[in-house]
């Protein structure tokens, strides 16, 4: 099975604590009820960047560039595997 792509950033947090995209089209409207709106707002709207950084660092691992040391890479690996829907 094919994963689905994500939306494309950037995307940002505006003042209601809606995750925005494109032309300020909504992403991630707020959710009252009590949740830390704030700082989920901003790990949503940064999950785009942070996804494209750990893609950059496994292909600079992939080069020989970087070396693969301790249990972070494997949580890296894992956290791409999540997000993209396919197997670590």
């Amino acid at each position: 099975m094919s994963a689905a792509k994500h939306t494309p950033g950037p995307w940002r947090v505006d003042a209601h604590m809606n995750v925005m995209y494109r032309d300020g089209l909504v992403a991630f409207p707020c959710i009252s009820g009590g949740f830390p709106q704030e700082a989920n707002a901003r790990l949503i709207a940064a999950a785009p960047e942070l996804l494209e950084a750990l893609i950059g660092l496994m292909e600079l691992e992939s080069r020989g560039r970087i070396m693969p040391i301790g249990k972070e890479w494997d949580a890296a690996r894992a956290a791409i595997a999540k997000a993209t829907g396919e197997q670590p």
